[in-house]
Formats: C-alpha cells, sequence, structure tokens
C-alpha cells in the first residue's frame, strides 16, 4: 500500500519525529495547505484552539479556558501525541531525558498533568509549523546552534 506521507515533502520533514504519528501528519496536511498562511506557531495553535483565550483590557492580561476551536480531529491527535511524549518522558531515566523531556516533567510538576498535556500539544503544534513553514526535517539538537550563535 503506498503510504501518503512519504510522497510528501513536507510530511516527510516531520516523519522523523517520535511524537508525530502517520494519521498526524496527514491529517496536519490535509487541513494545514500551506504553514506560511500562519504568521507564526502560536497562530496556528490558536487556529486549532490548544491556547487559552485572551480578555485583555486597560493594559492588563487575562488569560481564560482553552478556546477549543478548529478542527476537533487535529487537536484530538495532537493531545493525544502529547500523552504520549509525556508518558515517555516520565518511563525515561532521569539522565537520559531530552531537554524537551526535561522541560514536560517540569512543567507537569508546576501546573498538573492536564494543563501540562495541552501546553505540550500546543508546543508540539508550534514544532510541526516550524517544521512545515522552514521546509526543515526535525532537529532535536537545534536550539544548540541558536545558543552559540547568541553567545
Amino acid at each position: 500500500m503506498l503510504d501518503p506521507t512519504r510522497s510528501d515533502s513536507y510530511a516527510g520533514c516531520i516523519h522523523a519525529w517520535v511524537a508525530c504519528t502517520s494519521g498526524l501528519q496527514s491529517r496536519e496536511r490535509a487541513t494545514v495547505a500551506r504553514a506560511q498562511d500562519f504568521k507564526n506557531g502560536r497562530q496556528l495553535a490558536a487556529w486549532l484552539g490548544l491556547v487559552p483565550r485572551q480578555m485583555s483590557s486597560g493594559g492588563k492580561d487575562r488569560l481564560g479556558t482553552i478556546t477549543k476551536c478548529g478542527d476537533t480531529y487535529l487537536r484530538e491527535l495532537l493531545t493525544q501525541g502529547a500523552r504520549s511524549s509525556l508518558r515517555s518522558a516520565q518511563a525515561r531515566a532521569l539522565k537520559k531525558r531530552s531537554r524537551l523531556e526535561r522541560w514536560m516533567i517540569e512543567l507537569t510538576q508546576r501546573v498538573g498533568y492536564h494543563e501540562a498535556l495541552i501546553a505540550v500539544a500546543n508546543k508540539h503544534a508550534r514544532m510541526i509549523w516550524a517544521i512545515l513553514a522552514k521546509g526543515e526535517s526535525y532537529d532535536p539538537h537545534a536550539w544548540q546552534r541558536f545558543e552559540h550563535k547568541a553567545a
């Protein structure tokens, strides 16, 4: 059987990413025609309903509940992927955790499991946007390149 995600160059970029299943890849490509239509990853996450509603007035920002607008099935796939990533991060030995996994564990301890789950799904959506918008493959060590440039 022909795998539609293999023939698509954008989906091929995120194929190496562990948290991204083929179902999520194909649904993402079907739903988001062009990642460049979004200015940044936050706009994509907001379009999917993975960011808090903003109620700002007089210079005071108030963040509400998650908006839950957008494609319900894609948001569900991102949430399931986040749950899987979070569980595998918790099961991994402390010294073997990646930078992203350490962030997920610290976030879970700070805000609780369910809020951390949505935050991880939000981060995954932003990562997908970055991969698709730039046309690069997933690189878990990319932050090291940018850290050296800033120093």
